[in-house]
């Protein structure tokens, strides 16, 4: 997940609100998304607009990976946050929660997920989880999905789980996040592409274990774990490679690591006939 320093409140969506997700064509990388801002606001005002809408486009050159572009950040968060922390955790939230719409805690951390990955393995588990602690809550409408991700799920999520297919969800915004869709959008796909292609991962699984030194590793963990599980190793590889690759490295996270890895990182996939997903 790529998440933003400073933290904005979450203006939780209504119960009741209006839902709309819609598939569009394949996105090509680097792809235009200048083009699709465009066409997305055109769409989502031609239907009222909707209290919440989003589009999805599956990347043409790796299937499964769902890029999803959503109105906001309250739109996005509404349908993707809570799958977040019950995959990863954050704030107070430990992976494996569910926390209640209505819990202050999660309008607190909701500035810190400015985008998202998903895989369809951990969705499957947090919405089976979500409907479980609906029934039981006796369908208390805090604790059950609300209309976002009811619609959200329904039209992308539960298909593709019940054919079996490959599913990696990106969710991104461009208007609160105050990072170039260059950057965002691109460090999601990496994590897509992370997930995804076994080659890719063993690469950069390899390169984090054989050639990152001990003491840069530990200042790593660190650097991330003010919102990453710094004991997660899976997480801390698949991040490096999403932070040392993304466009602008030097400018975030592990920007401090970028002049040491990033064109070592670049030679190694190179050699195995890889190119990072990059987003324009």
């Amino acid at each position: 997940m790529k998440r933003a320093a400073l933290l904005l409140l979450l203006t939780l969506l209504p119960l009741g609100l209006r839902a709309e997700v819609v598939e569009q064509s394949a996105l090509v990388p680097p792809g235009d998304m200048e083009q699709w801002m465009q066409e997305f606001a055109e769409h989502r005002y031609a239907l009222g607009p909707p209290d919440f809408y989003a589009e999805c486009r599956e990347l043409s050159t790796l299937a499964g990976a769902q890029v999803c572009y959503f109105g906001d950040r309250d739109q996005m968060n509404g349908a993707l946050l809570r799958a977040s922390i019950f995959t990863e955790g954050l704030g107070t939230y430990a992976k494996g929660s569910i926390p209640k719409l209505n819990e202050p805690e999660l309008a607190r951390v909701s500035g810190a997920a400015a985008g998202h990955d998903l895989q369809g393995s951990d969705l499957a588990e947090f919405y089976a989880k979500a409907e479980a602690e609906c029934a039981s809550s006796n369908q208390d409408a805090n604790v059950c999905p609300n209309a976002a991700e009811k619609e959200f799920f329904a039209k992308i999520v539960l298909p593709r789980l019940e054919r079996k297919e490959p599913l990696v969800v990106i969710g991104f915004e461009t208007l609160t996040t105050g990072i170039p869709y260059q950057q965002s959008v691109s460090h999601e796909v990496l994590h897509a592409q992370y997930f995804l292609d076994p080659e890719f991962r063993e690469t950069t699984d390899a390169f984090w274990n054989e050639r990152v030194t001990e003491r840069d590793k530990a200042e790593i963990r660190h650097t991330l774990s003010p919102i990453y599980d710094e004991k997660n190793e899976f997480l801390m590889r698949n991040e490096f490679q999403a932070y040392i690759l993304m466009p602008d490295a030097e400018s975030n996270q592990l920007a401090r690591f970028v002049k040491n890895y990033r064109k070592p990182l670049l030679a190694a996939l190179r050699a195995k006939g890889i190119a990072p997903i990059l987003i324009q």
